[in-house]
């Protein structure tokens, strides 16, 4: 007897439709991006016998038909755009449209096969669009500190200062908000306590660590590197031995760690300042130093979250 495959299909995702493709079946569907078709694909989806979905990910378009089909007992599986036009690549597929596109992820979510996925925490998506509320009022900030740099005129000077102190009212009290959510949730509470007991680790940091990481205790330091775009990746070929460098994973948690690193490895973790010193010895760069101390921090806030004790100097977290 032959083992049943999983029928998978794939979603193109667009703000205002969604274009369904069923692996190894002619022909696409759409519907809108929204409540009510996401109602009609779930109806769609289970009379076609689908069980899994790969859809890609979209600036956020795809949240919501991701949460949909998961209440309806769906497996979805959200891949990155390098995924998808990789798959089309090795299979020599240059066309490109919304109907292409949803029948190459169906296809890519078949090879990937059946993963072993816990769906994502629902109570993560206000808390991440808060923060980056927050995180926006805070670009506006120094945004208008540098405009300020450039204007002599009193009057159009003062009408920018008292934009900064709106800006950084309004910040002060929505991350107030933000943590009275955070702690309405004691699991979430506990989590941000113990990351907050890592010197150098402020309010500020460790919610951007906190919520930006649902997977914080729960996977390897390699893991939560990676996810952070913290992980160095090597460049080498032959004899020939390239620099390397990180990039991709999470760019809003990237950016907020490394903020944290300068101060951290420069005054608050004995620890990083150790580690600052000894890579500045061995001639690496500036930047390069501080990277290292920034997946520091997020290696220390994997460490004490996944113990559940809090930092302790005497026994450091391991690295």
């Amino acid at each position: 007897m032959t083992k049943p495959t999983t029928l998978t299909a794939g979603i193109d995702t667009a703000k205002d439709k969604l274009d369904i493709a069923v692996h190894g079946r002619k022909g696409t569907i759409t519907v809108a991006n929204d409540e009510t078709g996401w109602t009609q694909l779930a109806t769609y989806l289970a009379k076609a016998g689908v069980e899994r979905v790969g859809i890609e990910a979209t600036g956020g378009y795809e949240r919501g038909v991701i949460r949909a089909l998961q209440n309806a007992g769906f497996t979805v599986h959200m891949l990155q755009p390098k995924q998808v036009r990789a798959f089309a690549t090795l299979h020599l597929k240059r066309a490109k449209n919304d109907r292409i596109d949803a029948a190459m992820i169906a296809a890519c979510t078949d090879m990937l096969g059946a993963q072993n996925r816990t769906p994502a925490d629902q109570r993560f998506d206000a808390l991440m669009d808060h923060l980056t509320f927050i995180e926006q009022i805070e670009e506006d900030i120094a945004r208008f500190k540098t405009r300020l740099e450039h204007i002599c005129d009193k009057r159009l000077r003062r009408i920018v200062e008292a934009d900064i102190r709106r800006f950084e009212k309004q910040r002060a009290g929505e991350i107030k908000r933000l943590l009275g959510a955070l702690r309405a949730h004691a699991d979430l509470a506990k989590r941000f306590e113990l990351v907050l007991s890592i010197p150098g680790i402020g309010e500020r940091t460790a919610l951007a660590v906190v919520v930006r990481m649902p997977e914080l205790g729960q996977v390897s330091r390699e893991q939560a590197a990676s996810l952070a775009g913290l992980a160095p990746f090597v460049h080498q070929s032959g004899k020939r031995a390239g620099e390397s460098h990180i990039g991709g994973g999470r760019a809003r948690l990237r950016r907020s760690l490394y903020a944290a690193a300068l101060p951290a490895a420069f005054r608050w973790n004995p620890a990083l300042k150790a580690l600052y010193q000894r890579l500045i010895g061995r001639r690496k760069a500036h930047t390069a130093a501080l990277v290292a101390c920034a997946r520091k921090l997020l290696v220390f806030a994997n460490s004490v979250v996944a113990r559940g004790t809090p930092w302790q100097e005497s026994v450091p977290a391991r690295a």
